[in-house]
């Protein structure tokens, strides 16, 4: 009987020593996944690429000049690129992407982490890769903006959420969870939406009454109003200016089918990726039969319960101002509240499969998808646009644009140019470009530039530069009839030249020094 006993446990030793190296490995796998996922993007749009996205631009701008806050967004993203830019001599196009791309790194990180504590180990790596199918989690992270930064912030409060929640004894856990839940806030203002999943899931579950969860959600909510009180000194001394910006931008249309059509049509491309991705794995995959002992059964239904409802909540809320008043809503909006997706399907189908199988299949499957998505980004976004001669924003000529500034500046000059009066594409592909960098007034509007004021104007002077057709609007004609010099020039983006005029203005006769320092 002895004898038995041993090699009985020799066995389940055994069995389980292998387990532990596969996991070992496997993890490794995922790691290095996650490492050629983020050079690849990163090197193949840096060296493809002649400028970025719109959106990437105006970070360049706004971590630049370091605020509390800005008229469309809270300033998180842009203190973290002021902060990169710092460390590894930037603003550059490739950083720009290598700090998008490790956003989502980050956030797969996090869904890893989350999705160990409801799965087992083969099953939660193939959440993991199921997720990175996501068009939210592959390509749309080229662009350094709010909806991308927000993804491993969100990824990191439902962690956190479900860690305090299933130990409310411990005092770390919520305290994490203010912080992460704050740094949310100030990446995005739709990360309340977010926040607001769990909760649905504490009511859904009645454990909202326990005496430690209750505890805790006070000590979470202290830590989140310290972390946000700087940015809402900062909204009331600057009338509250990314609401009003919001609201604006609520009532660009007013159909209600045409809203919800675009943004669910919208949706299509980012998930194809996602669900041929499962329709392949399961296909190819073959049911359980590994030996009984070392099957996985899940009967918590408190976690299928709490992943239902950080995913339907966001989702719902977010579409309630569409279903209630007709108001805008952008599919990039709801970009990080998919990130318990693949851990919900992996966990509603992939249980009873054999779960090596399932990883394999996974893997092999994955790997193609992310080579062709990235291939087909790379050709349809920046080499075709760019051989056929279209004038899109990857191949836009910016440095060249920003030599024939500095060239006009230094002729007409003899001081560093401080100050830029532009738009925020032409202003942040400068800023790209120029070192030291000026710094930027948006559309020549001191109420949106809020680190500049009219005395800066006045001792540094300015370069103005606008395209031809919006010389004579009301935002530069001004400027331009009070111009020292003023011209124009050509480009050639794409195969079509482009004009734009310029205008410097100079300091006043009783100008002070220059505050701005970028000589």
């Amino acid at each position: 009987m002895l004898a038995v006993k041993i090699d009985n446990l020799n066995i389940f030793l055994k069995r389980n020593a292998d387990f532990a190296l596969a996991g070992n490995r496997d993890t490794r796998q995922l790691i290095g996944f996650l490492l050629v996922y983020w050079l690849a993007w990163t090197i193949t749009v840096a060296i493809l690429s002649e400028s970025i996205v719109l959106d990437s631009v105006e970070q360049v701008i706004w971590s630049q000049t370091w605020q509390w806050g800005y008229y469309k967004h809270p300033p998180l993203p842009s203190i973290l690129m002021a902060g990169l830019n710092w460390l590894l001599n930037g603003p550059s196009i490739g950083l720009t992407i290598f700090a998008a791309q490790g956003c989502t790194v980050i956030a797969l990180i996090y869904v890893w982490r989350l999705a160990r504590k409801m799965l087992p180990l083969h099953l939660a790596i193939t959440a993991v890769l199921l997720t990175s199918l996501i068009g939210y989690h592959n390509y749309k992270p080229t662009s350094f903006d709010h909806n991308t930064v927000s993804l491993p912030f969100s990824a990191a409060v439902l962690y956190y959420f479900y860690r305090a929640i299933h130990e409310p004894q411990r005092i770390l856990n919520w305290l994490t969870l203010g912080l992460v839940a704050g740094l949310a806030m100030l990446t995005k203002y739709s990360a309340l939406l977010v926040i607001a999943g769990p909760f649905v899931y504490l009511i859904w579950q009645n454990i909202w009454s326990n005496p430690f969860i209750i505890r805790g959600l006070f000590i979470s909510a202290s830590i989140f109003t310290l972390v946000l009180f700087p940015h809402v000194l900062w909204l009331s001394h600057h009338n509250w200016l990314p609401f009003s910006y919001f609201y604006g931008e609520l009532n660009l249309l007013n159909s209600r089918f045409d809203i919800l059509g675009r943004f669910f049509i919208g949706q299509m491309l980012p998930f194809l990726p996602f669900f041929i991705g499962f329709f392949w794995i399961r296909k190819l995959s073959v049911k359980q039969s590994m030996p009984t002992e070392v099957l996985y059964i899940n009967h918590r239904d408190s976690d299928w319960r709490f992943l239902m409802a950080t995913l339907i909540t966001p989702n719902l809320l977010a579409l309630l101002p569409t279903l209630l008043n007709g108001s805008f809503l952008s599919r990039d909006w709801v970009s990080a509240f998919f990130l318990p997706s693949g851990i919900l399907i992996v966990k509603c189908f992939f249980d009873k499969y054999n779960h090596q199988r399932i990883l394999a299949n996974t893997r092999h499957i994955v790997w193609s998808c992310q080579i062709t998505i990235l291939l087909l980004f790379a050709i349809g976004k920046i080499i075709y646009p760019k051989v056929a001669g279209l004038d899109v924003r990857t191949n836009f000529p910016g440095k060249l644009l920003a030599e024939r500034v500095s060239e006009i500046w230094q002729q007409h000059q003899g001081q560093p140019l401080n100050i830029v009066i532009a738009d925020t594409w032409l202003a942040g592909n400068l800023l790209l470009h120029t070192r030291p960098e000026p710094t930027a007034l948006l559309n020549n509007d001191l109420s949106i530039s809020t680190w500049l004021t009219q005395q800066d104007l006045k001792n540094c002077g300015a370069m103005v530069l606008t395209t031809i057709e919006t010389r004579d609007s009301s935002n530069y004609s001004e400027v331009f009839n009070h111009a020292m010099a003023a011209g124009s020039f050509s480009l050639l983006w794409g195969n079509l030249p482009h004009d734009y005029a310029w205008a410097i203005l100079s300091p006043e006769s009783d100008a002070k020094n220059c505050r701005l320092n970028h000589g």
